[in-house]
């Protein structure tokens, strides 16, 4: 599978993803990571749809923000299924050499995403 987390608006997660990254309105419908690859980038979807081929329901709609395949990039894992963006999503892409960069910069840990928020 790929791992799939909502926040809300008020997360210090999304805050700090949507500080540290550009915000994107989709032209056109982007294959995020293809089956068994290791993503290259995760995805912050603000608002949009997403395409998971290989789940019963293979349209699924964003209406809060939503993380996508972020454990698999920092963990260097595959993930099990294609990712499709449909176009007219907003999102923020998430470069993970940047990434890491950032949270040194800050002195934190990526175990911050995977750990619950209180």
């Amino acid at each position: 599978m790929c791992g799939i987390h909502q926040l809300d608006t008020e997360n210090r997660i999304f805050y700090w993803l949507s500080q540290s990254f550009e915000k994107l309105s989709l032209k056109k419908e982007v294959n995020l990571v293809y089956e068994n690859q290791i993503p290259n980038l995760a995805v912050l979807v603000i608002r949009g749809s997403v395409r998971l081929p290989k789940k019963e329901q293979a349209k699924v709609v964003i209406e809060s923000p939503t993380l996508i395949a972020l454990k698999e990039l920092l963990n260097e894992k595959p993930v099990h299924t294609d990712v499709f963006i449909e176009a007219g999503s907003e999102v923020f892409f998430i470069n993970r050499s940047l990434l890491i960069k950032r949270l040194k910069e800050e002195n934190k840990d990526h175990q911050i995403f995977f750990k619950p928020v209180l």
